[in-house]
């Protein structure tokens, strides 16, 4: 099963038509057929079948690089306004880390995590329009958690985590919620409940 597109991997796809027709390569009404059909794409390899004839590795549409957050004993805070990209890689020993992506506007529908963590934690703040997805992270002496809740009525993107923790503990999660049971949680430690 492939990976859904965004409106931005349609937008690669018809570039590719039109530089084909610049070419010689395609006529027009051929560009307005394969243009129709970008525009309808919903997967991968529905956009493959529109542009895999043109030259492309495979007929697959060539993916941004990645961008790529990386340190040794730092801490790392990116929030605000920023763009996700397809692929974030998150790679970082002994550092903390704070991904705040309620103001971030995502590039693509889904948005592929690689975690390459040794030490350290971090925590990804996500609005509650993005559901999150563990797809095979390998814990070692490490944990990711992730704060599940309801599934919103319209998603506007999707986290996959993928890639390995090693002695190092990843919390995702809304941040609403999360600040209060992490609030709750602090004042339970410092105010035990007292049993009569």
């Amino acid at each position: 099963m492939s990976d859904r597109v965004s409106d931005a991997d349609r937008e690669r796809g018809i570039e590719l038509v039109r530089t084909a027709v610049s070419d010689g390569r395609l006529d027009l009404a051929e560009m307005d057929a394969r243009i129709s059909a970008a525009l309808a794409a919903r997967t991968e390899d529905e956009l493959a079948v529109v542009v895999g004839d043109l030259g492309l590795d495979g007929g697959r549409l060539p993916r941004p690089e990645p961008v790529v957050i990386q340190g040794t004993h730092a801490n790392f805070t990116r929030n605000g306004p920023w763009e996700v990209p397809a692929e974030l890689v998150i790679r970082t020993k002994w550092s903390n880390i704070t991904i705040d992506l309620r103001e971030a506007t995502f590039t693509t529908s889904t948005c592929r995590v690689t975690l390459d963590v040794h030490g350290g934690s971090g925590t990804i703040v996500v609005p509650d329009d993005v559901m999150v997805f563990d797809d095979g992270v390998e814990p070692h002496a490490s944990s990711l958690t992730i704060r599940r809740h309801e599934q919103p009525e319209h998603t506007r993107a999707t986290l996959r985590f993928v890639g390995s923790l090693h002695y190092a503990h990843i919390t995702v999660g809304r941040t609403g919620r999360f600040k209060r049971w992490r609030r709750r949680r602090q004042q339970e430690r410092k105010d035990p409940p007292r049993t009569r």
